[in-house]
């Protein structure tokens, strides 16, 4: 792969094949630190493929992945610590409360028990659901679960963060809200790639890729 940016996350003619079917087909692109970027395509033409592979979830069947020059896929489907994710289906604990949800990502990191549920507390707050914390993620709305979703991925302070769908269960307020963290994380520097049909969402991005049938169209 040559050089690109620095701290860049980069794809280099990277293919995913899966069940006979090619899901990636030669994909070329740089993301860039600083930038939110949109990632936008109709259903099924690869974007969650793509935010996989990229972040180190999926082996890429060909070429090459790497965030500031080092490979993303480690042997095991288990991202770089410096890689947060907002799953399509949230991906939060079931017998968990949201607090305890936004925490566990710092502890597993190595942050101590009492400081992590201090943090997850701010992050919660930061999405305006500090007072669900102590409800289990069974109780919460399909919104909520969103929010908490995004508070998870936000609170560690990681250097790439791939989103997928972060808005599609938010209403207008709530949607302007996720895309103001969202900037917030690319202006302290991180790579923020998101996944959306969400129109207002993408305008909003500094830069769009729009992939159809397991290509970038642009």
């Amino acid at each position: 792969m040559s050089p690109g940016a620095a701290g860049a996350l980069e794809l280099a003619g990277v293919s995913y094949d899966a069940a006979g079917r090619t899901l990636l087909n030669d994909v070329t692109v740089c993301f860039r630190p600083g930038e939110v970027t949109a990632l936008s395509g109709p259903s099924g033409s690869g974007k969650t493929t793509l935010l996989s592979v990229a972040g180190g979830l999926l082996e890429p069947t060909r070429g090459l992945t790497a965030y500031a020059g080092r490979p993303m896929w480690r042997g095991n489907g288990d991202p770089r610590p410096e890689v947060a994710f907002v799953l399509q289906v949230y991906g939060l604990v079931p017998i968990l409360s949201a607090r305890e949800n936004v925490s566990i990502a710092l502890r597993a990191r190595g942050v101590a028990p009492g400081e992590a549920d201090e943090r997850a507390e701010a992050e919660l707050a930061r999405f305006h659901i500090a007072d669900l914390g102590d409800r289990q993620v069974e109780e919460l709305s399909g919104g909520q679960m969103q929010r908490v979703a995004c508070a998870r991925a936000c609170v560690a302070g990681a250097e790439v963060l791939l989103a997928d769908e972060p808005t599609s269960e938010l209403d207008q307020v709530s949607r302007g809200l996720v895309m103001e963290q969202l900037r917030a994380e690319a202006d302290r520097g991180a790579v923020v790639v998101v996944a959306t049909h969400d129109l207002e969402l993408v305008e909003a991005c500094d830069r769009q890729h729009v992939i159809d049938e397991g290509r970038l169209a642009r």
